[in-house]
């Protein structure tokens, strides 16, 4: 809009008898202030000109004489347009401002009003064409016929299936847990899983926590088991069957019962396995599913009881999962 009302101002300013005065050539006198090196050079500013009339009015003989410059102050880019006949005679001389930085602009609109000064009429006529083409649509051409090749590839693309979407979704799942193997009694717990789906695969990542009570072992000592571990897991889904390959690791508290000296020990619990899992959709966003795991447990759970071992976990740990799942869209 700014460069708009500077263009009109520019016509009302150069078309007046007073200062207009159309010449067959003028010299081209353009300088560009320090800063301005980005802003149009002398070439692209006369063959903006050029555009706008139909005619090159530039001439380095000439006795009349076009003067141009684009400067800087106060922040902004200010530009100047004076034309001087071959008398010497100042016929009109225009001031213009945009926003720094703004070359463009300030480029167009002394293209504009150099255009005006030498000949007002012929720019005029340039702006009406111009807004004609622009409100003209543009006319409709007939395709060009195909060859026999590009025919043929043309129904071979056609008769190709339209590429399927990869389908994308995300899940949290909330299960109860049941450990055999990793305490003397069985422990309960609970999880959280987050799950990514990408087509047929899955990434699963999140935590659980489970708690043996007290079971007895032997020498007359009892033992009760606390673990807490994150789990990864690697899942194919082919409904209504999930299948993982899962990864655990954390740590586990191990406390004595029955004892003169109860004490808790702390160690590390690293197990890998597989889980095999029935999903039963309820809806589009909510599901059940039950599920059985196999376990490897790489850091097995030894206790000591006053200095004696009464007790060697097994290398080899089974689950029991069932949750329920909420998916995203």
């Amino acid at each position: 809009m700014r460069s708009l009302r500077l263009a009109i101002f520019g016509l009302a300013v150069f078309a007046s008898p007073r200062l207009a005065h159309a010449a067959s050539h003028y010299r081209l006198l353009y300088v560009r202030d320090a800063g301005t090196a980005s802003c149009p050079d002398e070439m692209e500013l006369r063959l903006a000109v050029v555009a706008r009339l139909g005619y090159d009015p530039f001439s380095p003989n000439a006795s009349g004489a076009l003067y141009a410059r684009i400067g800087q102050q106060d922040g902004e880019l200010t530009g100047s347009v004076e034309l001087v006949d071959e008398n010497g005679m100042s016929r009109g001389k225009r001031e213009l401002q945009a926003p720094t930085g703004d070359c463009v602009q300030i480029g167009h609109a002394l293209a504009l009003s150099i255009s005006i000064a030498i000949d007002p009429e012929q720019a005029a006529e340039h702006q009406r064409e111009s807004a004609t083409n622009l409100a003209r649509p543009a006319p409709r051409q007939a395709p060009l016929p195909l060859s026999q090749d590009e025919e043929k590839a043309h129904d071979r693309q056609r008769d190709k299936p339209p590429p399927s979407r990869v389908s994308q979704r995300d899940s949290l799942a909330l299960s109860a847990i049941t450990l055999v193997g990793v305490a003397p009694a069985a422990a309960f717990g609970g999880a959280l899983w987050y799950e990514h789906s990408l087509g047929s695969l899955a990434l699963v990542a999140g935590a659980r926590f489970a708690s043996a009570p007290s079971g007895d072992v032997r020498a007359g000592a009892a033992l009760q088991l606390k673990l807490a571990a994150g789990d990864l897991g690697l899942c194919w889904l082919a409904s209504p069957l999930e299948a993982c390959a899962i990864g655990m690791a954390g740590a586990s508290w191990v406390t004595g019962g029955q004892v003169r000296s109860p004490r808790t020990s702390v160690g590390p619990f690293v197990a890998f396995g597989a889980r095999l899992a029935l999903v039963a959709p309820l809806s589009k966003s909510v599901g059940l599913f039950a599920a059985g795991e196999g376990l490897g447990v790489t850091t097995r759970v030894r206790a000591e009881v006053d200095g004696a071992r009464v007790w060697d976990a097994l290398p080899l740990a089974a689950g029991l999962v069932l949750g329920a799942r909420l998916r995203f869209p």
